[in-house]
């Protein structure tokens, strides 16, 4: 059986959702830049630090919503209590490999 190809509009519809989900800072920083569209100097005037660091919450915030919507899971459903998040990841990404491996071996 074929998976629903995920829309964009169900991809709103996860970052929306998902953005409660990641760390604090970076929390404040998605909603002002994606649901306010904010631009960089502002979000960084009115939550008092560099514009640098705007844009690099911005960018790990991305990539934790990019693994999020490729596993299918968010916040509670991807916490693994005794692994970090990057190791949780990369396990993920191996298998992922490991599987593309196999499909083609067949």
């Amino acid at each position: 059986m074929k998976k629903k190809n995920k829309t964009i509009k169900d991809k709103d519809e996860f970052i929306k959702k998902a953005i409660d989900f990641l760390p604090k800072r970076n929390i404040a920083v998605m909603k002002l830049r994606y649901l306010e569209g904010k631009m960089y100097k502002e979000i960084a005037a009115e939550l008092d630090m560099s514009v640098g660091a705007v844009g690099s919450l911005v960018d790990r915030s991305k990539k934790i919503l990019q693994d999020w919507w490729v596993v299918g899971a968010i916040g509670e459903e991807y916490l693994h209590p005794k692994k970090s998040y990057k190791e949780r990841i990369n396990e993920e990404r191996i298998q992922r490999r490991k599987n593309k491996i196999l499909q083609v071996l067949k």
